[in-house]
């Protein structure tokens, strides 16, 4: 776990933790094939995808439905954490760009902290 203010900005938060159930097992994205995915209020889904070290990689969730508000994590092969995002560019939609270190599958972990519904994930090489 981990906790902490947007921006390093201070102030007091509240951590909740709750179960969210058992993790469904990944599916598996392609790149350059947008997915569409539909996820309830809080929800969570997991995907893999097989990708190439030394490249770069950039996945986002694009075409929100009204108030979804995505976030995204990218876990490398060894379940290192590569990076995370929410509300990219202003908007409730979220992006990453990241370099695979090594050759294998990587996790890709979107949640939506807003109202249910649908929306599109993407993954493409750079």
């Amino acid at each position: 776990m981990r906790a902490g203010t947007l921006n390093d900005t201070g102030g007091a938060f509240e951590v909740v933790l709750e179960d969210l159930g058992p993790i469904q097992p990944p599916s598996t994205v392609q790149a350059a094939t947008p997915l569409p995915v539909e996820l309830a209020s809080r929800g969570r889904a997991n995907f893999q995808a097989e990708l190439r070290g030394g490249r770069r990689y950039f996945v986002s969730t694009a075409d929100l439905a009204a108030q979804v508000d995505t976030t995204l994590a990218i876990l490398g092969p060894a379940g290192e954490a590569l990076g995370e995002n929410d509300d990219s560019g202003g908007t409730l939609a979220s992006r990453l760009a990241f370099t695979a270190p090594s050759d294998g599958v990587y996790r890709i972990i979107v949640r939506n902290i807003g109202i249910a519904g649908r929306f599109m994930l993407l993954l493409r090489e750079e």
